[in-house]
């Protein structure tokens, strides 16, 4: 996939940590810069409802200062096994992520999804309001029917989500780093020859976002 953005003449990259792991940090942080390629960001850290998420947060900081990352992106976790209570779920987000954040060295910023946000009646508002502290921004889009709320992300333009807005509400707000595409879909891409897939997604840039 390195070579293959290269190749492609996609700037930036935002690998997952199990990639990296398999490939060996020290020969991704190589693979990465022998290629020109922006870490975008690092997927992802998070995940407080685990039992060990101290020593994997601490690792995952560890990986995104080696990679040069700009970011490191937490997916917190849900309720606790058994447990009913959001807001005891938030504030061990909260609690969490003042736990790591002195190791990280940076602030505190929001990843815009919008595969998780675009139905929002209030997301405009929220873009603002985030402003300068949106780091990231993921970009597909949503198929009807949707067959897994997982893992069936659409490639730009093949659903709903009128991306250009978003876009331009995203912007607005003073976010000008990097659009990552963030597709999900064991059923339809994932199946596709992967030079095949890039060459979809630049076209797909340039026409739908």
């Amino acid at each position: 996939m390195i070579e293959g953005c290269a190749r492609h003449g996609i700037r930036g990259i935002s690998p997952w940590r199990d990639q990296v792991a398999q490939m060996g940090l020290k020969e991704a942080v190589k693979s990465i810069n022998s290629h020109g390629l922006t870490v975008t960001g690092l997927c992802r850290g998070g995940f407080f409802t685990a039992k060990n998420w101290r020593d994997d947060n601490r690792r995952a900081i560890e990986e995104a200062h080696a990679l040069g990352a700009q970011c490191l992106v937490l997916v917190v976790g849900g309720l606790a096994e058994g447990s009913k209570d959001l807001i005891s779920s938030r504030e061990r987000a909260r609690e969490g992520i003042a736990t790591i954040l002195p190791e990280a060295r940076k602030a505190v910023g929001v990843a815009v999804d919008v595969y998780h946000v675009w139905w929002d009646p209030k997301l405009e508002q929220q873009i603002r309001r985030a402003g300068k502290r949106i780091l990231a921004y993921h970009i597909c889009d949503w198929l009807v029917p949707t067959r897994d709320l997982l893992n069936d992300r659409g490639m730009m333009g093949d659903g709903v989500i009128d991306l250009p807005r978003i876009r331009g509400w995203v912007e607005g707000a003073g976010y000008s780093g990097f659009h990552e595409v963030e597709i999900f879909s064991e059923l339809d891409w994932w199946q596709r020859d992967p030079d095949e897939v890039l060459r979809v997604c630049k076209e797909r840039y340039e026409r739908c976002t």
